[in-house]
């Protein structure tokens, strides 16, 4: 990957781009601390706009999908920090200290652990494939939240703060809050620190504005009730986003459409708030589910077949070994040369290389000496190469090099003499030294044919 220029580094972190966002968080401390606040707020912001019911809970506990992030993003070593906001937190709500220190103890556990599974699954957090994105799901709600639920609910249990009787309302209640949260905030910060050098403030905040108004529109003032049509516009619009721009740019309109829905819940107002509050508790968490899962799914998978089919483009005209263009770009860059030579009245030589002595070096030395030997090749005379010229690998030895204007005849003698004594100077291998040479035949655009096939017959 090329490296950026310092001053255009300097241009992208001026506030502009997220990575604004992460730059105050990197010695241990302010990490450690950057979480616990953040475990606290996020999870008293979470619990404020709760909507609890006897059977379902659509708790979007937004702390758990940080800390998990923070953990696959830091480390182990983040744990304290997941271990004081969420200690924090139970007492603020009014959890006795014994309980609190468990339940504490048990979200930072269930953060380690996730740690280990992840590198053990090895998932990569930059979640590119659908093998990553499914991978982190099934992580979230069959191992992850299981355990965090059952060592929280535990805790209750034994200080008393629940009965058997509603234990399992409250197991479930506990992993799907947990599990919405991960799945929706996870991904999200993972993705915004990941692309956070191009990721423009100013673009996620005309997301956040658009979907805002487009949830506000449907919910309230258009009052859509019927749910199937709700899920369908506002589901079809991210998925759309995350298909055109990224799957980061869908999760964070799909975190703004979650955001106004449960506040517009949690306040009586909307169409996901006008029905029973059974009813409305299971549409809603459908309609957020729907939009997580979607867009993770349907983006991940659209923008990994345009990154296989990108794939395929470069092999199919790439040579694997040199990283040179190959045969199947043969005819369209003799192609470029005789329209120099033919509009522009500029000459343009044909050198067909034959390497000697390379079937010595794969006798002898072996053939991982083989293609050392053809990699080096091409970069010497690459090396003596302008930026005009191109340079081909037709296959086994053969090399097809196109010199673009050459102010002269003589000139061409001059490079492949250069090129040839370059070459002709030993090879050092993994196994030993090995030494070839050149065979080069020409012809020149201007003077000896004038179609691809004729100049590169003429020059073999």
């Amino acid at each position: 990957m090329p490296m950026t220029p310092p001053t255009r580094c300097s241009r992208k972190d001026n506030g502009l781009t997220v990575t604004s966002l992460f730059r105050p968080f990197s010695g241990y401390l302010p990490q450690l601390l950057a979480m616990a606040v953040v475990y606290f707020i996020s999870g008293w912001l979470s619990l404020m706009v709760s909507q609890d019911s006897h059977l379902v809970t659509v708790v979007i506990f937004t702390a758990e999908g940080f800390a998990l992030a923070g953990m696959l993003l830091v480390g182990y070593r983040l744990w304290p920090g997941i271990f004081v906001g969420q200690l924090a937190l139970a007492l603020w709500m009014g959890t006795p200290v014994l309980v609190a220190l468990a339940i504490a103890a048990g979200n930072a556990a269930e953060g380690m652990l996730a740690v280990w599974l992840f590198r053990r699954l090895r998932l990569d957090r930059r979640l590119a494939t659908l093998r990553d994105i499914v991978g982190l799901v099934l992580l979230i709600t069959l191992v992850l939240q299981p355990f965090s639920a059952l060592i929280g609910n535990l805790a209750l249990l034994a200080g008393s703060l629940i009965d058997w009787s509603h234990f399992p309302v409250s197991l479930f209640s506990w992993w799907f809050g947990n599990s919405m949260g991960q799945l929706l905030v996870t991904p999200l910060v993972l993705l915004l620190y990941v692309h956070r050098h191009r990721t423009r403030l100013l673009e996620l905040s005309f997301i956040a504005m658009a979907f805002a108004l487009l949830t506000y529109l449907l919910q309230v003032t258009l009052a859509v009730h019927h749910v199937s049509l709700l899920i369908l516009v506002s589901v079809l619009a991210v998925v759309w986003l995350a298909i055109r721009d990224g799957v980061l740019y869908g999760l964070f309109a799909t975190a703004v459409v979650a955001v106004v829905s449960v506040v517009l819940a949690h306040m009586g107002q909307g169409s996901l708030a006008t029905a029973t509050s059974l009813d409305h508790l299971i549409d809603l968490n459908f309609f957020l589910l729907a939009h997580i899962l979607l867009v993770l799914i349907i983006g991940t998978l659209f923008h990994e077949k345009e990154a296989a089919l990108r794939e395929l483009a470069i092999r199919a005209n790439q040579d694997m070994l040199t990283g040179l263009p190959n045969r199947n770009q043969l005819t369209a860059r003799v192609g470029e040369a005789i329209g120099r030579a033919t509009h522009c009245n500029e000459l343009s030589a044909i050198c067909f290389i034959d390497v000697d002595g390379f079937k010595a070096v794969n006798d002898t030395l072996g053939h991982r000496a083989g293609d050392e030997v053809l990699k080096t090749v091409a970069l010497r005379i690459g090396q003596m190469m302008n930026e005009e010229d191109v340079l081909l690998r037709l296959g086994g030895d053969e090399f097809l090099l196109i010199c673009n204007r050459l102010p002269g005849r003589s000139v061409v003698e001059v490079v492949l003499t250069r090129i040839c004594e370059s070459v002709g100077k030993g090879i050092d291998t993994s196994a030993g030294e090995a030494r070839v040479s050149l065979s080069i035949g020409v012809a020149l655009c201007r003077d000896d044919a004038f179609s691809e096939a004729e100049l590169v017959e003429n020059a073999d």
